[in-house]
């Protein structure tokens, strides 16, 4: 929490500040379902739909970042 990064093993993942955001909400309950507006409310503070594909994108980078540690699965999304 103090570097507000990840880490798997002994490499840090390098999350940028929304990224991390964004996996200690999704952390913070396992298996539990988000829609994009909870995510926007919670993570990003807005109450709005705004016209943006922000959350998907950060999603995105959140498993690439992921992925050379064979975990990009570990973040599910549902196209609705």
């Amino acid at each position: 929490l103090f570097h507000r990064d990840g880490r798997i093993a002994d490499g840090w993942l390098g999350l940028h500040p929304r990224e991390f955001a964004l996996v200690w909400r999704l952390a913070q309950q396992p298996g539990e379902r988000m829609t994009r507006r909870q995510l926007l409310a919670e993570v990003w503070r807005i109450n709005i739909e705004p016209d943006t594909n922000s959350v998907a994108v950060h999603v995105a980078r959140v498993r690439a970042k992921l992925e050379p540690f064979g975990l990009a699965r570990l973040i599910a999304t549902h196209p609705d």
